[in-house]
């Protein structure tokens, strides 16, 4: 069936509304196949984009919802949690450029507890709020120092033990 907007449909109907498995095709966007229900995307299913990007997993009212994994264009892979449509919940992300973040996620952004590591040989374990470092936290620096205290916002802040490589602390 083809849509006012060029989008093709391809499954049941139960009272006029997509119901159960099926396959949505969007015209210059991309393809969802998996359950509906009442116009929705709701339960399992995928959606492929034409940029090469891809979700599968849960969705609720269209909506990624659930355990999923989410592959990004550039590269880039989320698998965990996810509410209303956001990383929620805890989960682990590739990106890109190999650095990696495994811990919790609030609204789509790091946030509780987490470990960052960058490939360059940085780092960072401990609490995170608004996708920065922050809290207690411990940082490990490619030249082999090490920081343990506090952090806000991104920054060093507070009382906390710097050691260098050399093993001195200040």
């Amino acid at each position: 069936m083809l849509g006012g907007d060029g989008s093709a449909f391809e499954g049941h109907f139960v009272a006029d509304k997509r119901c159960g498995k099926g396959r949505k095709i969007y015209p210059n966007i991309g393809t969802y196949e998996g359950e509906f229900k009442d116009d929705q995307f709701e339960g399992e299913g995928r959606f492929a984009r034409l940029d090469g990007s891809e979700y599968e997993g849960g969705w609720h009212m269209s909506k990624r919802h659930g355990q999923g994994t989410e592959r990004q264009a550039d590269g880039a892979v989320y698998v965990g949690e996810f509410r209303v449509g956001e990383k929620h919940g805890k989960g682990k992300w590739v990106l890109a450029d190999g650095s990696e973040y495994e811990g919790e996620f609030v609204a789509g952004k790091r946030h509780g507890q987490g470990v960052y590591s960058h490939p360059s040989g940085k780092k960072y374990e401990g609490g995170w709020k608004d996708d920065k470092e922050d809290g207690f936290g411990t940082m490990h620096y490619r030249s082999g120092e090490k920081y343990e205290g506090g952090f806000v916002k991104g920054a060093r802040h507070g009382k906390g033990t710097l050691t260098w490589y050399y093993y001195r602390r200040y």
